[in-house]
């Protein structure tokens, strides 16, 4: 026999503790009240996906002093659904992840197979921001086709997306451009206009940081405070990202940063609690991959490049006047693309050359990559050792001390590029722990959860973590 709706406070102890940022600013442990959500299991009328840069399941475990570094976080894994560690995709990097995140397909289906774009001038700083990208079906347009109102703010390969609410995820690239200014066509009108009344305007948004974030958030609450919230919510919060890559993961920089996302966790939390789909709601919170501590780069197109196959542009570390094979770097991998096979055979007799003299990086045959469902035109990979990562330039030796501390995009089979999922709400169970899933089954699990149909994918909805009607 189920409860009454009841409140069960989950009261985090130790209100004095505080996180020190980069700045000197401290920011206090957030504090969050967990009910506990009785009736008859049905189908949550909204739902809430939020994905946060390098989010790990060590985040909201006890650590051995039995406190956790996200303590809201920790709170809603302790009366939900938690996972101990999510296995991402191939490569385990935030485009590709984001992309798998809301078709519950790999890369090679949904066709966002990396971070960055390959062209005829070498590997471009343009992202895959476009929907047109996709291939696949996603949580946004099955809702939309259910009637749901759907919210999409700063999600990957959302720019042109057919969503009520779209605040796509792009960034200034020119000189006196602002955050607002480049989504000025791309955005909602009225996303901009909350945008701006929630500080979207100050010079510290302009760069991914805990200032957008705080905008992002204050958005998100002003939708599910609103007399009729939208059905679906997707939300990303990236202010971990340049601490993770600039000071590396367990730095206290990347720490303070986590501990602040905690406290926006807990805003939006108290906001979803505070609106009218309090008692009808499921909120999911995500990584999108691990990083992994680095020292030093490696540069595979100045091997390329020495082989013959490429031209670099002197003065210009990406770009190239013509290429017959390049190698795009992830991070932690790279994947290496010819024009004939003739080019492919002698990029691989090259790289394997220079792997077996610096014992740094290993060789990805392409039916390791194909089984993974990675990127399908790469003709083989290349994945980086512990410490090391790849850069796309052919300007400096092939091995460099890294500027960056942290990197993803090696193959998900490390360990270091797990993520974490945590879930709570209506149609969720309490108290279920999930040893180990795959980041496929998210958006299997939030279709099932709102009764929608993605077809025939890789991911499986989690059946164990659900309460829900027997269909």
């Amino acid at each position: 026999m189920r409860r009454p709706l009841a409140t069960l406070a989950v009261l985090l102890g130790g209100a004095a503790l505080a996180c020190v940022g980069p700045a000197g600013r401290t920011t206090p442990a957030a504090r969050v009240e967990i009910p506990v959500l009785a009736g008859s299991a049905a189908r949550p009328a909204h739902l809430v996906l939020v994905s946060l840069s390098g989010l790990g399941s060590e985040r909201y475990r006890r650590d051995g002093a039995g406190a956790a570094s996200m303590p809201a976080l920790a709170a809603l894994a302790r009366a939900g659904v938690a996972a101990d560690a999510v296995e991402g995709v191939t490569p385990a990097s935030a485009y590709p992840a984001h992309a798998t995140l809301v078709t519950g397909e790999l890369p090679a289906a949904h066709g966002i197979t990396a971070d960055h774009v390959l062209g005829p001038q070498g590997v471009r700083g343009a992202r895959f921001t476009h929907a047109t990208s996709l291939r696949k079906p996603t949580l946004w347009q099955r809702a939309s086709e259910a009637g749901l109102h759907v919210a999409a703010l700063a999600w990957p390969t959302t720019v042109g997306a057919e969503i009520a609410l779209r605040l796509p995820d792009l960034e200034p690239a020119r000189g006196g451009d602002t955050w607002l200014s480049v989504l000025a066509d791309a955005a909602t009108p009225a996303l901009l206009t909350l945008a701006r009344a929630a500080g979207g305007e100050a010079p510290e948004t302009n760069v991914p940081g805990p200032a957008r974030d705080a905008v992002l958030v204050g958005i998100a609450c002003a939708l599910l405070e609103s007399p009729q919230p939208p059905g679906l919510v997707l939300l990303r919060l990236s202010q971990t990202e340049l601490p993770l890559l600039q000071y590396g993961p367990g730095s206290p920089e990347a720490d303070a940063a986590f501990a602040s996302a905690d406290a926006e966790l807990a805003r939006l939390f108290g906001c979803l609690r505070r609106g009218p789909a309090r008692d009808a709601a499921a909120l999911l919170v995500t990584g999108d991959h691990g990083f992994a501590p680095i020292h030093s780069v490696l540069a595979p197109n100045a091997a390329l490049a020495r082989a013959g196959l490429l031209t670099p542009v002197p003065g210009v570390e990406s770009v190239v006047s013509r290429w017959s094979a390049i190698a795009r770097s992830n991070g932690g991998s790279a994947f290496v693309y010819a024009q004939e096979e003739r080019d492919a055979v002698t990029a691989r007799s090259a790289l394997t050359r220079e792997a077996a003299r610096l014992g740094a990086f290993r060789v990805v045959a392409a039916d390791e990559l194909l089984r993974d469902g990675a990127d399908p035109d790469a003709w083989f990979g290349l994945e980086a050792e512990p410490g090391f990562s790849f850069d796309n330039t052919a300007q400096f030796p092939v091995l460099a001390p890294a500027a960056l501390r942290g990197a993803g995009g090696y193959l998900p089979s490390r360990s270091e590029m797990d993520s974490g999922f945590v879930a709570w709400g209506r149609g969720l169970r309490t108290r279920v722990r999930i040893p180990r899933m795959r980041q496929a089954d998210i958006a299997p699990t939030a279709a099932k959860l709102l009764g929608l149909e993605l077809g025939e994918i890789a991911g499986h909805p989690l059946i164990g973590a659900l309460d829900l009607p027997r269909d």
